[in-house]
């Protein structure tokens, strides 16, 4: 069945015409061919020829082949004349070039300018660096690899360290992860770190912090203006330190300072 140069296939079908509106129920599923490389496979159909807006209800999954992208939903739309689609409920996009993982309630995909936009309980896993992002809202630049956050971002890195923040940008091309709001870090060993702002290396695991206070796990507290810190193996490097040490650990008298 041929609507307006889309393709609909399915079993069997129910057409109905509403006004400008085309309803298609497919038993068993159908698809869509829009082109080539566009293609939407779902339970039911509408199409409105006014907006060229092509809904997708139930199981719907939309594949652009060309740029190894899927997306699954509760309920997928498909815009002809912007090739955007929109994802409501349960929305999943995968993108297989660069190997991210986008979850949310809500998500749009430019497929010209290879731009993503979810909202609502977004989680973004980066299988190629062992990163996952949990905030209200990303935007993700494919072409430039960058990832923004807008809002309270929780970032988990190798199931490790725990990074708590804002309006986090996250260049993976660079393995650069920054912010200028306020951060707090919690790594596998406990240690608690602050920080105004920060910035971070994946490969070199390297973290740096501006005005850092650092809870350690056996109860000392040090401070730093600016600091250097190697997640790993916890070495650092900072300048106008202050340290208040945990008396506790001085079991004997005479070695307290």
């Amino acid at each position: 069945m041929l609507i307006e140069d889309v393709l609909l296939e399915f079993k069997r079908t129910h057409l109905e015409h509403i006004e400008d509106i085309i309803v298609t129920d497919g038993y068993n599923g159908g698809k869509a061919v829009i082109d080539s490389n566009t293609e939407i496979i779902a339970d039911k159909f509408e199409y409105n020829k006014l907006t060229k807006v092509l809904t997708a209800i139930g199981n719907a999954q939309g594949i652009d082949s060309l740029n190894k992208v899927t997306i699954d939903a509760d309920e997928l739309e498909y815009n002809k004349a912007t090739s955007v689609y929109k994802g409501k409920g349960n929305v999943r996009a995968v993108d297989n070039l660069n190997k991210v993982i986008i979850n949310s309630d809500e998500l749009e995909y430019d497929k010209t300018i290879l731009k993503y936009t979810a909202y609502k309980n977004v989680k973004v896993v980066d299988s190629l660096n062992n990163v996952v992002t949990k905030t209200n809202k990303i935007i993700y630049l494919r072409n430039q690899d960058k990832i923004f956050s807008e809002g309270k971002t929780k970032i988990t890195i190798e199931n490790k360290y725990i990074i708590n923040s804002k309006n986090v940008v996250w260049l993976r091309n660079e393995n650069r992860i920054f912010s200028d709001k306020y951060t707090t870090v919690e790594d596998e060993e406990n240690n608690y770190y602050v920080a105004e702002k920060f910035k971070y290396s994946i490969k070199k695991k390297l973290f740096r912090g501006s005005k850092v206070a650092l809870k350690a796990n056996n109860g000392d507290d040090y401070f730093f203006e600016d600091v250097f810190i190697n997640l790993e193996t916890k070495e650092l490097h900072g300048k106008d330190i202050e340290i208040n040490f945990n008396n506790n650990m001085f079991d004997n008298k005479e070695n307290e300072p």
